[in-house]
């Protein structure tokens, strides 16, 4: 294998556009990639157009002047409670001419005119029916609804004297037309009482209204069709499965299609690594898969002009554009998953029949989230956020509704990627085996084998990690601010948030280094390291702190969440105070300290130093730390990830120069338990005449001093500890090995 093939950008390029040519050619040409690219559209939407047409007129069929059987025990009931729901009709239908004249809106006819609460609705036509057992007949579906006047005190109602009456309204719970009857006869029972007492007040030369308090619902001004509920769900669900179908069939014949034809074989023999030849690979499905979609969502919007449906589905103005181009970069982030998944499962089958049998399961397996999500209670949360597919589908349907919450969005999409790069990785190391070549079992048994014990991580490892810690760390915050609504002290909380940062943080990457059998001291990178490292640790502990502050209030009210943020910390600042220090600091400055150093600066740096340039492995693990600190309890910090992206620079630099994480361990406790310390002590810290809000800027001179502090700390490490320690600092993990 040549790995100056894989090194050299100007030798990588053009090999990789000629492969994916090839590739690219001959799934093209194919008959059943046609099939699933063109014609299955063509025949799909149009159905489906036709089908939520059926679905329209269904539903203006049965919204057309419903019938609502109501039963009475004798023909005078009849004619008294028929009397008294037509007087609540003109008191409704006054109350909306008065509603109507206030707003400035234009009259409507008598026939147009709706149920209460349902301005759209149909006037439904009421038939009355004199029967013996009410009871009977409600059960017997023979009536809608029974009324039985249980007190009548005689005499039709006359606003100059008193007049009160009593009926049993019986109905059959669970069924649509009864309900339907009782909530036509409560409303205007009620209008004809406001009706009745409002003349027997102005008869007594009364004042007062007989209702004083009036509270009325005003809907939001959006178009809303109850039939079409699942609708905006349903289109981007097929959009999605469509390109799912688009990348499978791609996806199998460049892996176990090719190894089945021995044409697998003649690549690898090629002078470019294996890592280039899946490069090339999953570029060509990701292709066909962007095609697929890219044709579904064309064909989507022509069926949808053509039919008429557009102002249904998408409101009368349509898809606004910058809609359609989040849908599109939501798809091809999809199809950039789900080829790399399709792709490594593929990479595991020694034939096509093979491919096709592990793959059909993983289909089924994916469209169920997406079924699940067509329900409307369903909705987009922290938990569900981190889901693959369901992830996707729920935030296209937020997307189509205009409802799109920007922090399940950022989950949404940082999730999907760091799934897309995982699931790559999978593929890169069964590509790196020998058994890819050859129909046999080994590609199980390979992934599963453990292999010589190493020094670091490998890329792929660390990706996996980053995976799998991602969604889980999102779980943890949303099962404690679950947790939070129970009646468990805070103390009880910061013992459970604790607990949940050693097992993202701490536990999950030792598991993550045993498994690939990477020696545990260092791939956390444990030495004692240069004891000026930790004098320069803590100068910087201690003078980082201030300008993380100013930089917070500097890009505080860049975003509309901030101020959310703000509160919501100073609200968790205020029930901090009620805890003992010594518990809050093991919580909040200790705990992270330790553990986010084992994983970012111990597992993640360790694996980036195996294979990028020192300074460009730093940047992509503070780059990361800080996107693991941009979503915080449901919230969007955007000035969270930019200080604690620098903050990771500074603990990165630190890390290298000194080759241990230990000495970062004390900048971070020391940076966080200075923090804790000034806020649990704001108080007496006011009272001294220091000021220290979250919103109030820091004393000029605090942060002079704090500037000098921090450049000795830089000078102490950077004389004090010499040369960088050259440990780990290789290229070990370049290649076919990911």
């Amino acid at each position: 294998m040549n790995k100056t093939a894989s090194r050299s950008p100007d030798f990588f390029r053009p090999r990789v556009g000629r492969i994916v040519r090839k590739e690219l050619r001959e799934i093209l040409r194919d008959r059943r990639t046609i099939l699933t690219m063109v014609v299955m559209p063509l025949l799909l939407y149009p159905l489906l157009t036709v089908a939520c047409r059926q679905l329209f007129f269904i539903g203006g069929l049965q919204a057309d002047a419903p019938v609502l059987r109501i039963g009475y025990k004798d023909r005078r009931s009849a004619q008294l409670v028929n009397e008294w729901l037509a007087n609540g009709e003109g008191v409704l239908n006054q109350e909306a001419e008065l509603q109507r004249r206030q707003q400035g809106d234009e009259p409507q006819d008598e026939e147009t005119l709706a149920l209460p609460g349902s301005p759209d609705a149909v006037e439904p036509r009421i038939e009355s029916l004199i029967l013996e057992d009410l009871d009977q007949a409600v059960k017997d579906y023979a009536i809608d609804l029974g009324i039985r006047v249980s007190d009548d005190r005689g005499g039709w109602p006359i606003p100059s004297e008193d007049w009160a009456a009593a009926s049993d309204l019986i109905y059959l719970p669970g069924s649509h037309s009864g309900q339907q009857a009782l909530d036509f006869v409560e409303t205007r029972l009620e209008a004809a009482n406001r009706g009745f007492l409002t003349l027997r007040l102005r008869s007594l030369g009364v004042s007062q209204r007989p209702v004083p308090w009036i509270a009325q619902r005003v809907p939001a001004d959006v178009e809303v069709q109850p039939q079409t509920a699942a609708l905006p769900t349903l289109l981007p669900l097929v959009l999605i499965l469509m390109t799912m179908a688009g990348a499978a069939y791609p996806a199998i014949d460049l892996t176990a299609g090719e190894r089945e034809r021995g044409t697998l074989e003649v690549l690898v023999a090629s002078p470019v690594s294996r890592i280039v030849l899946l490069w090339a690979k999953y570029i060509a499905v990701l292709v066909v898969a962007v095609l697929t979609a890219g044709v579904n969502l064309i064909v989507m919007r022509i069926s949808v002009a053509i039919s008429g449906l557009g102002p249904l589905l998408l409101g009368e103005e349509g898809m606004p554009t910058i809609v359609l181009v989040q849908i599109v970069a939501l798809l091809l982030l999809f199809a950039a998953f789900f080829s790399a998944t399709l792709l490594a499962v593929a990479s595991f089958a020694r034939s096509f029949r093979e491919a096709q049998a592990l793959l059909i399961p993983l289909m089924v397996v994916a469209i169920a989230p997406g079924i699940v999500s067509i329900f409307p209670h369903v909705e987009l949360t922290s938990a569900l956020s981190v889901v693959p597919l369901l992830n996707v589908v729920l935030l296209a349907r937020d997307l189509f509704q205009l409802k799109a919450d920007p922090v399940m969005t950022i989950a949404v999409l940082l999730s999907t990627a760091l799934y897309a790069v995982a699931a790559l990785a999978v593929a890169a190391r069964v590509f790196g085996s020998e058994s890819v070549l050859y129909q046999s079992e080994a590609g199980w048994t390979t992934w599963l084998t453990r292999r010589e014990r190493r020094p670091a991580p490998t890329i792929g490892q660390a990706v996996l990690t980053l995976a799998l810690a991602f969604p889980a760390n999102i779980l943890v915050q949303n099962t404690l601010a679950q947790i939070a609504r129970l009646e468990m002290s805070m103390s009880q909380q910061l013992m459970l948030t604790t607990l949940g940062t050693v097992l993202v943080f701490a536990a999950l990457p030792l598991v993550a280094l045993r498994l690939g059998s990477v020696r545990v001291v260092e791939g956390f990178r444990i030495a004692g390291g240069r004891p000026l490292a930790y004098v320069a640790a803590v100068l910087l502990g201690l003078s980082l702190w201030p300008f993380a502050h100013e930089l917070y209030l500097a890009l505080q009210g860049t975003d509309g969440l901030s101020q959310l943020y703000a509160d919501k910390l100073q609200e968790y600042l205020d029930r901090l105070r009620l805890v003992p220090l010594p518990l809050v600091l093991l919580a909040v400055a200790i705990a992270p300290a330790v553990c986010e150093e084992l994983f970012f600066r111990g597992y993640l740096l360790s694996a980036l130093r195996s294979s990028f340039p020192r300074w460009r492995a730093i940047v992509t693990s503070a780059i990361v730390f800080g996107v693991f600190h941009l979503l915080m309890n449901g919230v969007v910090a955007p000035e969270r990830f930019v200080s604690s992206s620098l903050l990771g620079l500074v603990l990165g630099w630190l890390c290298v120069r000194s080759g241990s994480i230990f000495p970062g361990m004390v900048l971070h406790a020391t940076h966080n338990g200075f923090l804790v310390l000034v806020m649990y002590n704001q108080t007496l810290l006011e009272s001294w005449g220091w000021g220290l809000s979250e919103e109030s800027h820091l004393p000029g001179w605090w942060l002079v001093v704090a500037a000098i502090v921090a450049i000795a700390g830089m000078v102490v490490l950077q004389r004090g500890c010499g040369a960088e320690p050259s440990a780990g600092d290789g290229v070990t993990g370049r290649t076919g090995d990911a």
